[in-house]
């Protein structure tokens, strides 16, 4: 499964590994375009739909995996959001959940401003360290991470769901 999957790049890229992807976005008009590439690239087993993160309509310990790339840091509510991903996860289930970190630097806590020209607000200025805390707060172990520096520095983390989460959400 993929939140968040904009115009679909992550879920169309991923399409040929698996058996079926369930891509979810907020926006009508980004699942329009996902669904448009799709259907040029002749690919079929991406099913696309509109949803909400924070009441995802799947039962309890669906997926394997759940991918929520460059999205965290744009929700107002993340810890909510990780939380409702962790339900539809099967016990031991994977995350992989690539961020911006807008926190990392001054300089990066400043560019944190240029998504708003796109319509969107960065309300998680996370450094890389504050980041896997959060994602172990949330009932996550790192099992691999990585961290690529640059105008707008990246963090790649891979997390395996735990039995409970922890009390420290915010990390």
């Amino acid at each position: 499964m993929e939140v968040a999957t904009g115009t679909g790049n992550v879920a169309l890229s991923l399409a040929k590994g698996c058996v079926r992807i369930d891509a979810i976005d907020y926006s009508s008009g980004m699942l329009r375009v996902a669904k448009r590439k799709a259907s040029e690239r002749g690919v079929r087993n991406v099913n696309f739909a509109r949803q909400n993160v924070y009441t995802l309509d799947y039962p309890d310990a669906l997926f394997d995996t759940v991918v929520c790339a460059h999205a965290l840091q744009v929700l107002k509510d993340a810890p909510a959001a990780v939380a409702e991903m962790r339900r539809v996860l099967k016990p031991r289930g994977i995350l992989i959940a690539p961020t911006f970190c807008f926190g990392q630097e001054l300089g990066t806590r400043m560019l944190a401003v240029v998504p708003r020209l796109s319509g969107l607000r960065v309300y998680q200025k996370w450094t890389f360290d504050g980041f896997r805390r959060f994602i172990e707060g949330c009932g996550f172990e790192v099992i691999r991470d990585d961290f690529v520096a640059g105008a707008v520095p990246r963090c790649y983390l891979i997390g395996r769901k735990t039995e409970e989460p922890s009390s420290g959400l915010n990390g």
